[in-house]
């Protein structure tokens, strides 16, 4: 729609995923919380850290578990 000097834009809001906990992506990998926690203090896995909390990107650590996967 068009009004003089003006057009519509229309935008689309993407819902990011939620972001995983720890044992949630302890679940997801099959893995320890113990062994999440160790690749956070080792900064090997991709992490987020808000406050007190870590939480996890889906997307991110699909792309980081990727990069792992040999040929």
């Amino acid at each position: 729609m068009e009004i003089k000097g003006f057009t519509e834009t229309r935008t689309t809001k993407i819902e990011p995923a939620p972001m995983l906990t720890v044992k949630q992506l302890a679940r997801k990998l099959s893995v320890s919380e113990q062994w999440v926690y160790q690749r956070v203090a080792k900064k090997t896995i991709p992490f987020h850290k808000l406050g007190w909390s870590l939480r996890f990107d889906p997307q991110e650590i699909q792309h980081w578990w990727d990069q792992g996967k040999v040929v």
